[in-house]
């Protein structure tokens, strides 16, 4: 199933399941506020075999491969590949207000935009942006890339950070003069 808009590629007004064996693309184009290629504003859960790739454009604000109002789960044998596009002020491959849970099998991939159009484009490229980071199994890789001279590129941004099983890798790449940071706990990293 592939689903596509100029804002959102998939919006959900309340929790979004992606199960089974699913198979979901969703991508926008540009926008001149924010770009979403996958958003649920409670909570989004993508398990068992579903396989979603979410890919956003560039934005006149900020830009999101997925952006969950609440958590974000992935569990299971799942597979997300997400990528955040070009936008003014931010772009995340995964961005989740309050939890992002990677369990299981899971397999996740997220991508930060390169920003390396400072008088144009983003300070801030994330590959994930929470609160709170719990990965108990499965494979994360998470890269934040190019953000202007006074910005942040990381893999990781959160609070909290807990990794009791499962396999990071969290990388910051092409910074350029930006703060360059793989994994970024401002409160707890365990």
């Amino acid at each position: 199933n592939v689903a596509s808009g100029s804002g959102y590629g998939i919006r959900a007004y309340d929790d979004l399941t992606i199960c089974g064996n699913a198979v979901v693309s969703a991508g926008t184009g540009s926008a001149p506020k924010d770009t979403y290629a996958i958003y649920a504003a409670d909570e989004l859960v993508v398990t068992d075999q579903a396989n979603v790739t979410a890919k956003a454009g560039e934005a006149g604000v900020n830009s999101y491969g997925i952006n969950s109002g609440d958590n974000f789960t992935a569990s299971g044998d799942a597979k997300v590949n997400t990528e955040g596009g070009k936008g003014t002020e931010r772009s995340a491959g995964l961005y989740a207000i309050s939890n992002i849970y990677v369990k299981d099998d899971a397999q996740v991939s997220t991508l930060g935009a390169v920003n390396n159009e400072p008088e144009k484009f983003a300070s801030e490229s994330y590959g994930i942006r929470t609160t709170h980071m719990y990965i108990s199994g499965g494979t994360l890789t998470t890269t934040g890339q190019a953000a202007t001279i006074s910005g942040i590129s990381a893999g990781i941004y959160t609070q909290d950070f807990e990794l009791t099983g499962g396999t990071v890798n969290a990388n910051s790449v092409d910074a350029g003069e930006a703060l360059s940071i793989g994994i970024q706990s401002t409160k707890t990293l365990k």
